[in-house]
C-alpha cells in the first residue's frame, strides 16, 4: 500500500498559447490538509481541475492508494470520493438549503424524490461542520460564510476521501473566513478525510495546512510540512 492517497506524476496542459501546468508532480498524504499556494495564473485551479476531469491533460499519470485511474469528468471524480468545492458559489438562491445540497444526487424512494429524508441527512452533514441551521430555509437569506458550508456540504454528500477546495474564502472578510476554516479543520479532525486547499493566502495556509505545495508557471517549486515551508 502506498503511503500517498494520491500521486499526481507528469501533469501536463496546454490551452492556446500557455502552457498551463508542466510536468507538475504532486504528492498528498491521507488525512492532512495540503495547501497548493501560487501567485494567480500558476496553475493551481487547472491542475485540480485536470484531477477531478474538468480538463483532460495532455500528459501525465494519476494514481489512488498506488493505483493508477483514469478521470474524464467531475461526475467520475465524485464516483472516485475526489470531490471539488469550486471557488464561484453554483447555488440556487431560490432553492432551499437541502435542495442545494442535494442537487443532482437526490434522495430517492423509487422514481420519488424523498425530501423529508434529504432534510434529515442536510442536516447530519452540516453537523459535520458543527453548523446548526434550518434547512427548510432558502439560500438566498444565508451570509457568504455559510452559503459556502453549504458548498462543502453538498460535497460531503458524495462521502470524498480526497476534499477540494477552490479558493473558499476569498470573497469573505476575516471573520467569516475564520469561522469557515474552523468548520473545515473541525471536519478534518473528526473524519480524516484529506483535504487539498487552493489559496493564494500564506496565512491561511499556516493557520490550515500540515503541508504546503507551492506552484510557479505551472511547474511544482517547493512542497513540504507547512511549519517548515512557511518559516523559511
Amino acid at each position: 500500500m502506498s503511503e500517498f492517497i494520491l500521486e499526481m506524476k507528469g501533469i501536463t496542459k496546454t490551452f492556446p498559447g500557455t502552457k498551463a501546468l508542466d510536468k507538475v508532480d504532486l504528492s498528498i498524504k491521507p488525512g492532512e490538509i495540503h495547501a497548493l499556494l501560487g501567485e494567480n495564473g500558476a496553475g493551481k485551479s487547472t491542475l485540480m481541475n485536470v484531477l477531478v476531469g474538468q480538463y483532460i491533460m495532455d500528459e501525465g499519470e494519476i494514481f489512488m492508494d498506488g493505483k493508477p485511474i483514469k478521470i474524464s469528468s467531475p461526475k467520475e471524480a465524485s464516483a472516485k470520493q475526489i470531490v471539488i468545492v469550486p471557488q464561484e458559489l453554483n447555488l440556487i438562491p431560490e432553492a432551499t438549503i437541502a435542495e442545494n445540497i442535494f442537487l443532482g444526487n437526490e434522495r430517492a424512494n423509487g422514481v420519488k424524490i424523498n425530501w423529508k429524508e434529504a432534510e434529515k441527512q442536510a442536516v447530519e452533514l452540516l453537523k459535520l461542520l458543527d453548523v446548526e441551521i434550518d434547512v427548510t430555509q432558502k439560500v438566498k437569506k444565508l451570509s457568504a460564510a455559510y452559503q459556502q458550508l453549504v458548498s462543502i456540504a453538498r460535497a460531503l454528500a458524495y462521502s470524498p476521501r480526497i476534499l477540494i477546495l477552490d479558493e473558499p474564502t476569498a470573497a469573505m472578510d476575516i471573520a467569516a473566513t475564520l469561522l469557515a476554516e474552523d468548520c473545515l479543520r473541525r471536519y478534518r479532525e473528526r473524519t480524516g478525510c484529506t483535504v487539498l486547499l487552493v489559496t493564494h493566502s500564506l496565512s491561511q495556509a499556516k493557520r490550515l495546512a500540515d503541508r504546503v505545495l507551492f506552484l510557479s508557471e505551472g511547474r511544482l517549486a517547493e512542497q513540504g510540512p507547512a511549519a517548515q515551508v512557511l518559516e523559511t
